[in-house]
């Protein structure tokens, strides 16, 4: 159990990332910006590591110890407050695709991974230790009910479009209901007639601070601090080149953003939001989830992820749901 992904090798770390399919939230870079800046208000962070025989790195989890209450209520999952107030978790709660990466797989070794986690969370005397935003049907969702002896619980939904599926970006649009597919061009036109202006960056840049903050703005808005503005800012500056952002501005406002990470055959839409002028006659959302496709198809990468919450909307923009479920057992 080391206390900073400092303490391991990036090259070997990301090598066991890579080799076991794990998100863009599991990379080395990642962690450690998200450990220096305490995005999620944890008081301390752990990683778990499990080496072969000869030394090999063969599974990691980052652990994250938390007052995590208002992370439950955002996750409308029913945790008791007392329990949520002291909880050991993984992975950190900016990420939608919770994994254990290990190489190879093995449902053994997983039982060895469970059984370190309640120890360390005895060790900082939590008082809820587990798993959550687990893909419900997969491997690790399989296993985890036998290991932890509690029943899985729902953990709300993500969304994602299988690129690989179209042929290019009016292919998709094509499944769209006749009005959503007009709703969405006509709002590009509109933006495009009115003036305004998409930029897309790579990495950290000084115009980041209009994209936290229409980040934090959104967070408001639903009422909790889920992307601390200061915090938000120091761990997209620690990041490389994988951070890719889209803005709309129209004259120098920005009116929508979205902060995505490109990991080779995946692009994550992150976080972002948009205001609404009342006098717009078209949406800055629309226009900003019209260009987030376009990027995906431009960059062709086989898969889009597009985070959780707003179901409605991605719903309705043929946006494919997978549930999620958390395994979370109480000390």
């Amino acid at each position: 159990m080391l206390p900073s992904v400092a303490a391991i090798n990036a090259t070997e770390w990301d090598n066991l990332i890579t080799s076991a399919g794990a998100a863009v939230f599991y990379r080395h870079r990642l962690l450690s910006g998200y450990e220096a800046t305490d995005l999620g208000g944890q008081s301390l962070t752990r990683y778990l590591t499990v080496r072969d025989r000869t030394g090999w790195l063969t599974s990691a989890v980052p652990l994250y110890f938390m007052d995590g209450r208002e992370i439950f209520a955002i996750l409308r999952m029913p945790v008791p407050a007392e329990a949520a107030s002291r909880a050991l978790v993984s992975h950190f709660p900016h990420c939608y695709d919770t994994s254990v990466p290990m190489h190879p797989w093995s449902p053994g070794q997983l039982g060895l991974v469970w059984a370190e986690m309640l120890a360390e969370a005895r060790r900082v005397r939590a008082a809820l230790c587990g798993f959550f935003n687990i893909p419900a049907g997969g491997v690790l969702a399989r296993e985890l009910p036998s290991l932890t002896g509690v029943a899985p619980m729902p953990n709300g939904t993500r969304w994602f479009l299988d690129v690989t599926e179209f042929a290019d970006l009016d292919a998709f649009l094509a499944t769209m209901s006749r009005a959503t597919r007009r709703t969405l061009r006509l709002a590009a036109r509109r933006a495009g007639a009115a003036g305004a202006v998409v930029t897309i960056g790579r990495g950290p840049g000084a115009d980041l601070d209009d994209v936290v903050a229409m980040c934090a703005a959104t967070a408001a808005r639903h009422g909790n601090h889920y992307y601390p503005p200061a915090a938000l800012r120091a761990f997209l500056d620690s990041l490389d080149d994988r951070l890719v952002t889209i803005t709309v501005r129209l004259d120098g406002r920005v009116l929508a953003a979205s902060v995505c990470f490109h990991d080779g055959p995946v692009l994550h839409t992150w976080a972002g939001g948009a205001h609404y002028p009342r006098e717009l006659n078209w949406s800055p959302n629309h226009v900003l989830l019209h260009n987030e496709l376009r990027l995906a198809f431009e960059l062709g990468v086989r898969r889009l992820e597009c985070g959780r919450r707003n179901d409605e909307f991605k719903a309705r923009h043929r946006l494919r749901r997978l549930d999620l479920v958390a395994h979370l057992k109480k000390l």
